[in-house]
């Protein structure tokens, strides 16, 4: 067959005036998929914001942590009583803020898993207090009384957030003509054969926190209905507020209690196992236990040594990677290798692997700017290796040091 290519009659100079075709409708489908590619391209936004904020809550966490540690350390050097002694408590209150927020700005790309760690009670209802500045009318009057500030429980501090928060803005729907709303710390001891102590609780030290407010109160129909699901005297409520607190505070080995009348107001007591600062067991010898802190900012290293130091550690120091080994080399054995995941000219599992295969008995913990997920995530740590995520405490970091410690007893 042979075709001929030949344009009709008047268009000899193959001059196209139009064309024209068929094919299928596909607007119906380009619709359907329109609510996928915006969720696609929301999902990959905020990918992007995760990773900036990731990047940036590096090097803030590792300011932080310098500023913290070194308000903290001040503070120590100065007499009860100091005129300083009130601005460097505002310094670290004020970093511990700006540990909320890179936080904060981490969770916008992801969800985060939630950690236990120690807490001070004072500073968990100082954080709530402030949050509820800004939600509660001015006709009501926000205490706070702190018997025990310093007490200690070990919880995440976003859940135990969510459960004063959850209680105070149900104190401050009770009280629509204004009142006073108060958020107390204390301690208890509960022996064995108390009838406060709940089949799920051991007897002990525990830390009371206390939210108590002077409104209409609940009946005793109600009372009875407090803290089942979907039970709710709220119009717009879904009833699972205090359903939700009553599991959080089951889950840490804890109980909350309630008492209310009628016009007078209602006081929620939670009680939460108190926690202590784990040491080490004796040594066998009287050196002390020897940890080399490997950590390429200064001003992170002077405070960690002094820390330590306090709590009866030898310490060495190195800010990266060849200092490491040299310290390492010639100190005469390390107990415990204390290092920042990223380090000049390695990574602090690179180290690790290197220095367990010379001594297998040596202990490691690490500590990062990033978090503790993000690491498991990109495969640098497994969820068995301990990680301190910075900025952290002084009873965080003496809690995880005598954890990989355990008994060990130190090297002759």
């Amino acid at each position: 067959m042979t075709l001929e290519d030949a344009p009709p009659p008047g268009l000899e100079d193959r001059t196209c005036l139009g064309c024209g075709g068929t094919g299928p409708d596909v607007t119906a489908g380009a619709q359907a998929l329109a609510p996928f590619e915006e969720h696609l391209r929301r999902a990959q936004k905020m990918e992007l914001v995760s990773s900036l904020a990731g990047g940036v809550s590096h090097h803030f966490n590792n300011l932080l942590m310098g500023i913290l540690g070194a308000s903290r350390l001040a503070a120590r050097q100065l007499d009860e009583g100091h005129p300083a002694l009130p601005y460097l408590a505002e310094i670290a209150a004020a970093a511990d803020r700006g540990t909320e927020l890179t936080r904060k700005l981490i969770a916008l790309g992801r969800p985060r898993e939630g950690h236990q760690r120690p807490l001070r009670a004072g500073e968990l209802l100082e954080h709530a207090r402030d949050i509820l500045r800004d939600l509660i009318a001015e006709n009501i009057r926000l205490e706070l009384v702190l018997d025990t500030p310093g007490a200690l429980v070990h919880a995440d501090p976003d859940q135990l957030q969510q459960v004063l928060i959850n209680l105070s803005l149900n104190a401050r729907d009770a009280m629509p003509d204004g009142g006073t709303l108060t958020l107390g710390a204390g301690t208890l001891t509960l022996a064995r054969g108390d009838a406060r102590l709940a089949p799920h609780m051991q007897p002990g030290e525990y830390v009371v926190l206390s939210v108590r407010d002077t409104g209409r109160g609940m009946d005793p129909a109600t009372l009875t209905h407090a803290f089942e699901p979907f039970y709710t005297t709220k119009s717009s409520g879904t009833g699972l507020g205090l359903y939700i607190v009553y599991g959080i505070v089951q889950s840490l080995g804890g109980r909350i209690d309630v008492e209310s009348h009628v016009g007078q107001g209602t006081h929620f007591r939670i009680l939460v196992p108190a926690w202590r600062v784990p040491t080490p067991e004796p040594a066998a010898t009287d050196r002390r236990p020897r940890i080399l802190v490997v950590e390429d900012e200064r001003l992170i290293r002077v405070t960690l040594r002094h820390t330590l130091g306090a709590n009866g550690f030898d310490v060495l120091l190195a800010a990266d990677a060849a200092e490491a080994r040299s310290q390492f080399e010639t100190s005469g054995g390390i107990d415990l290798l204390l290092s920042d995941m990223i380090l000049p000219g390695a990574t602090g599992a690179d180290l690790a692997r290197e220095f367990t295969a010379k001594d297998p008995n040596l202990h490691v913990l690490f500590m990062s700017a990033y978090p503790r997920d993000l690491l498991m995530a990109q495969g640098r740590i497994t969820a068995e290796q301990p990680t301190l995520e910075k900025p952290f405490s002084e009873e965080s970091l003496v809690a995880a040091v005598a954890q990989s410690l355990g008994s060990l007893a130190p090297r002759q």
